[in-house]
């Protein structure tokens, strides 16, 4: 009986959680600066970690956040009741994204800014290898670096990538397997030369 009712609470909890969310989300739409301020508390995360990912630069990674959230105000009051607020998010990160990345490659820019996150206290070789591992991320396609980024980096299920980026599932695994390989090789140990 305990269990029974320890799972109650804990549905009755995400039930309300949704409710809670639903109800700032129609409040944002209606212009409540508070509710909308709530919500990009709630996805600041993951639209700035989505960003970083793809630029591997903080400065690009802000403006792109900026853009994200100013378009998420512009277009929340059309937003459809029902729709999940968790991809819309993420679908209009991945937007700016490509868009941005799309822009750096036309301006000729295609080099790797040197932003690198990785910590001091790592060896020469360590070092090394994520060098070779950014790398090896930049010339993954735009498609299969937005796979490998939500699946690996953000843990989100294929079938939610396949509905973020608006492609079959399997176009997802495809595209994840493929990047895998690219990746694998990149870093084997025959490719250190």
């Amino acid at each position: 009986m305990a269990h029974w009712s320890n799972t109650a609470r804990v549905r009755s909890s995400l039930e309300q959680d949704s409710l809670d969310r639903v109800q700032l989300v129609r409040q944002a739409q209606y212009g409540d600066r508070a509710a909308f301020l709530a919500l990009v508390k709630e996805y600041d995360r993951l639209v700035i970690r989505l960003a970083l990912g793809m630029t591997q630069s903080e400065t690009e990674a802000q403006r792109i956040h900026q853009e994200v959230f100013l378009r998420a105000f512009k277009g929340l009051p059309a937003l459809e009741h029902g729709t999940s607020l968790f991809i819309w998010i993420c679908r209009l990160a991945v937007k700016v994204c490509i868009e941005h990345r799309r822009k750096r490659e036309a301006a000729g820019n295609v080099s790797r800014p040197e932003l690198r996150l990785v910590s001091r206290d790592l060896s020469a070789a360590q070092q090394a290898f994520a060098h070779r591992v950014g790398h090896a991320l930049d010339r993954l396609s735009t498609r299969e670096r937005l796979v490998f980024e939500l699946r690996h980096y953000h843990s989100i299920k294929l079938a939610t990538v396949a509905e973020i980026l608006e492609i079959s599932e399997g176009s997802v695994a495809d595209a994840l397997t493929s990047a895998t390989q690219k990746l694998r090789a990149a870093t084997s140990p025959n490719s250190y030369s």
